[in-house]
């Protein structure tokens, strides 16, 4: 049996850029989607019912996130909802997936 390493070491050039491709991709749809998600968690204040005082300790002790991760996912999942407010989720992740990253950064820097 190949491990993940040999088998990516083994891929011709072009097959890995391909493959690099496809996985900024799917990592861009997964990271909109955990930004969604710790949002509605966040506005719901599940972390509440949970052995946490507030949402950056929760993504620390119940996701494992560092402190950094925490700070920055909580940061622009905050500016993403208020980004988002009023407008629809699309089926076109890489578009909404840049569309988020840019104006949530941008509304994030006002939220400090």
């Amino acid at each position: 049996m190949m491990n993940s390493q040999t088998v990516v070491e083994a891929l011709s050039s072009p097959d890995l850029l391909s493959a690099t491709r496809k996985l900024v991709h799917t990592s861009r749809g997964v990271e909109v989607e955990l930004l969604l998600h710790l949002g509605e968690v966040d506005a719901r204040k599940l972390y509440l019912d949970q052995p946490f005082s507030s949402m950056f300790a929760f993504c620390v002790g119940e996701y494992g996130f560092s402190e950094d991760a925490a700070y920055t996912r909580i940061t622009l999942a905050r500016a993403a909802r208020l980004v988002l407010e009023g407008e629809k989720w699309c089926d076109r992740r890489d578009e909404f997936g840049r569309l988020l990253q840019r104006r949530a950064v941008t509304a994030g820097r006002h939220l400090d």
